[in-house]
């Protein structure tokens, strides 16, 4: 090698790492998994290859297979090693105290949720208080247009960030509440920039109702979001409003944490 020559990283490249992390990659896209097949079709990669990889995927539990569909996916366990980090610990310590001030409050599931890239995951759940109650594992995905969560938090991002993770979501309809048109989730999520918080009225699952705000920053912008979820039952759809306003003032204490009304938001 002459003295001097630049020494291209893809030569130390280990091919079936790639091929994994491809993978790892492609899945992160498709919440709602993909088979051995066309994981090798889409990547353009030999079945032999992407069987042996998938299974030694699924063997550290990186990956989850349905056993009818036969669909792998990403699991949990890669997303909360995503959140295991003195930041996000810091985070939760911060949020812990008024989400169960919250939960008693008003009885039900309490949750915080980050956006990690262009996907909203669980964080911390402070469980309800009834016996009937939700339950939201550590790395739970929350689809982008049906949930409270991730609403409350693309409302207050800067709008180029927000824009960017649009334009690569898919809006997949889960109930016919389901807001599926971009045109009218973008004016659905200025109506809650001006009101503070989000909600969730059957729109990801029917029967269950949330109330999200969010967490923020010394900038006006989202850190996190604290979500109330329930039964429609006992979360009625008229209620929403005042139980919203309960929740958005217990993210105002934690966001006080953070800095925020030291500085004007960004509008």
């Amino acid at each position: 090698m002459k003295s001097g020559a630049v020494v291209s990283p893809s030569s130390f490249s280990v091919p079936n790492l790639d091929r994994a992390l491809s993978i790892l990659e492609l899945l992160r896209t498709r919440p709602e998994g993909l088979t051995l097949s066309e994981i090798a079709r889409e990547l353009g990669l030999p079945r032999n290859s992407v069987f042996r990889i998938a299974n030694t995927l699924l063997m550290h539990e990186y990956v989850e297979r349905d056993d009818e569909t036969r669909r792998l996916a990403l699991s949990q366990k890669l997303f909360g090693m995503a959140y295991s980090s003195a930041s996000s610990a810091t985070l939760m310590e911060s949020a812990i105290g008024a989400m169960r001030d919250l939960r008693d409050a008003v009885k039900e599931t309490t949750i915080l949720s980050v956006m990690a890239g262009d996907e909203c995951l669980v964080l911390e759940q402070v469980p309800g208080l009834h016996p009937f109650r939700f339950v939201c594992d550590a790395g739970l995905r929350q689809p982008l247009n049906a949930s409270a969560s991730p609403k409350a938090l693309l409302a207050f991002m800067e709008p180029g960030d927000r824009e960017k993770v649009l334009r690569a979501a898919r809006f997949r309809r889960w109930t016919p509440a389901t807001i599926t048109d971009k045109g009218k989730y973008r004016a659905h999520l200025r109506k809650i920039r001006e009101r503070g918080f989000a909600l969730d009225v059957g729109e990801h699952m029917e029967g269950v109702n949330c109330i999200a705000a969010p967490i923020l920053n010394r900038q006006g912008l989202p850190l996190a979001a604290v979500t109330v979820i329930g039964p429609s039952f006992r979360l009625a759809a008229g209620a929403l409003p005042r139980v919203g306003r309960i929740v958005l003032a217990h993210t105002e204490r934690i966001s006080r944490h953070y800095g925020h009304g030291l500085v004007s938001p960004l509008k």
